[in-house]
């Protein structure tokens, strides 16, 4: 039997006038290059009927699941301009849109759009909720917080090196991401969300993914460039941590977010500038680079805590 047959048999069967008609023929076992025996036919004629009688379900599937990423994509920025609003009244680290979307929180955000009218907006659907969800963000984020603060906590006591494991205070500590190589501190590293390929091997996005999504949708299907955060994603540097340390204590800082308010001149640690003898390069506290503190810091560190007569040579205030 050859696919020509196998065509006019399945019109012969009031198929051809069916939606997953082209489907059906476009099926490898339509497709394959050998001539079928009627024994052959008969085996694979219940699979191609099945494949028409499902395809109006797949469609009804496919637009659902292109509705659900159109207004997640909507609620997402309805999330987004929330968090700045609550942020310029209170100054509060918020949970970012992939943790709040993977977290139980989420759960009515995607009912809500699931079980929503067709013919319902955005308009229709959030405005209630975004109210809502105010009261409760506050709440969210500090239990967010709380949790990822062990983390990076965790991160510090494995990569720290036994001299320097104390340092326990997150606030007074350096994080540089291992994808971008920037350098952040509490609590701006909370709200990285880096986008380059992150070439350390840390853990996929979606092993974070509960396996028995209860949810109807899943939004790490939906979204291939999803990041929930992670600490893993992030290193605690010891050199910078230390040149912190340093100008808070000059500075009279409490934080390293008090340091960067005032954003004082440091001195560059690279081995080209730092040393007995060599041209002093000095950098404003928020434009350090990872160039000015080298990933290994033991001389530099040593070197440091060599030279505190020379600390006003070292830090100036702006101005």
């Amino acid at each position: 039997m050859r696919r020509g047959e196998i065509t006019s048999q399945l019109d012969g069967l009031g198929f051809s006038r069916e939606p997953g008609f082209r489907s059906s023929i476009q099926h490898p076992l339509v497709r394959q290059t050998k001539l079928l025996t009627q024994h052959e036919w008969c085996n694979i004629k219940p699979i191609l009927i099945k494949v028409i009688q499902d395809f109006p379900a797949k469609v009804i599937q496919y637009e659902r699941n292109e509705r659900f990423r159109a207004l997640n994509i909507c609620f997402m920025s309805r999330y987004d301009d929330l968090c700045e609003e609550v942020q310029e009244e209170t100054n509060r680290t918020l949970m970012p849109v992939d943790d709040f979307l993977a977290s139980p929180a989420a759960r009515t955000v995607n009912g809500l759009i699931y079980f929503s009218l067709p013919e319902m907006d955005e308009e229709d659907i959030f405005p209630a909720y975004i109210r809502d969800l105010r009261t409760h963000l506050d709440r969210l984020s500090g239990e967010w917080v709380r949790q990822k603060a062990k983390e990076l906590k965790q991160s510090i006591h494995q990569s720290a090196d036994k001299g320097y494991a104390s340092y326990s205070d997150l606030r007074k500590n350096v994080f540089q991401c291992k994808a971008c190589s920037k350098f952040f501190w509490v609590p701006q590293v909370y709200m990285h969300q880096c986008t380059k390929d992150d070439e350390e091997g840390t853990i996929e996005d979606k092993d974070k993914w509960p396996t028995d999504w209860k949810y109807p949708y899943n939004p790490s299907k939906m979204y291939p460039r999803f990041r929930i955060w992670n600490a893993k994603r992030f290193r605690w540097h010891a050199s910078a941590t230390m040149c912190a340390k340093k100008a808070m204590k000059l500075c009279g800082a409490k934080t390293v977010e008090e340091l960067g308010k005032i954003n004082p001149e440091v001195e560059c640690m690279h081995k080209d500038c730092y040393g007995e003898g060599k041209n002093q390069h000095l950098v404003k506290w928020r434009d350090v680079k990872p160039c000015n503190f080298p990933p290994s810091p033991v001389h530099a560190i040593s070197a440091v805590d060599k030279r505190e007569t020379r600390k006003s040579r070292g830090l100036r205030r702006p101005g």
